[in-house]
């Protein structure tokens, strides 16, 4: 929703800098009239979104216990899988990822557009690439950080979530009892 508002904001700032004299209003502008400060939230949106999705999850009083850590597992796979090789087979929640990364991966199709359309240089979007996939490693790693050490025994409590219980083809239980 903010980005589809960009140019709404750019031009709202420009007026209020123009015709209040306001200082803030005109850094606003500056802001949105850097191209490259779109490219950021273009490129950071979709993972924050999520990010913020997973936090509320583990907030919720009504969300279902069991499958909180596949939710967040399925997360930090996924922001890894931007980054890495698609030869990677390593276990994305242990490993780091560093030493998997993708020389120039593609991040979104949103992104990889709007990159042709404006024509931006090659040096700057290098320099844009390069903050958002040391972002993306360093939010893995915090959150890989933050997994217990029991992963495997908490991954497998998902077998006893009410959704599994309830299908007809029920899983087998015995890794879980594999990891007491």
């Amino acid at each position: 929703m903010y980005l589809d508002q960009w140019v709404t904001l750019k031009e709202h700032f420009k007026e209020a800098g123009r015709t209040e004299k306001c200082y803030k209003a005109k850094t606003l502008y500056n802001m949105y009239s850097d191209v490259n400060n779109q490219m950021y939230f273009i490129l950071l949106k979709p993972i924050l979104s999520e990010a913020q999705h997973i936090n509320k999850l583990f907030q919720s009083n009504t969300a279902d216990r069991t499958k909180l850590l596949d939710d967040l597992v399925l997360f930090i796979e996924g922001l890894a899988r931007k980054v890495v090789t698609t030869e990677c087979r390593a276990n994305l929640l242990e490993v780091n990822i560093q030493n998997y990364l993708h020389p120039h991966p593609h991040l979104g199709y949103e992104f990889e557009e709007k990159c042709r359309t404006l024509k931006i240089k090659p040096d700057v979007e290098k320099i844009i690439r390069g903050v958002v996939i040391n972002f993306i490693i360093n939010l893995v790693t915090e959150l890989q950080k933050r997994l217990p050490d029991n992963i495997k025994t908490l991954k497998n409590t998902s077998l006893l979530s009410s959704e599994k219980c309830l299908n007809s083809t029920k899983d087998s239980i015995v890794p879980l009892s594999k990891c007491a």
